[in-house]
């Protein structure tokens, strides 16, 4: 997950809640800092590109592909781009 990417191990069965959890091991940490801090990096209810809109994709370094957005949240991801 930390480098961008998800496991290649393990899949989601169809009947399986997929849940993500984080765990915060120390002594004295600051419970209610914590969850302060992370909460606010939740993404934004609205996101920013509705789903039939053309996006322009990072497909390599310094290289850009057409792509327009045909599903939201997919596997844990903002959006599902066609290219």
């Amino acid at each position: 997950l930390f480098s961008g990417d998800f496991s290649d191990i393990h899949e989601w069965g169809d009947d399986e809640k997929r849940v993500s959890t984080f765990v915060f091991i120390g002594k004295n940490l600051n419970r209610e800092e914590l969850v302060s801090n992370f909460e606010e990096c939740k993404a934004e209810e609205n996101l920013r590109f509705a789903i039939g809109d053309e996006v322009q994709v990072a497909t390599g370094i310094d290289k850009w592909s057409k792509g327009k957005v045909i599903k939201h949240w997919d596997q844990g991801n903002p959006y599902k781009i066609q290219l």
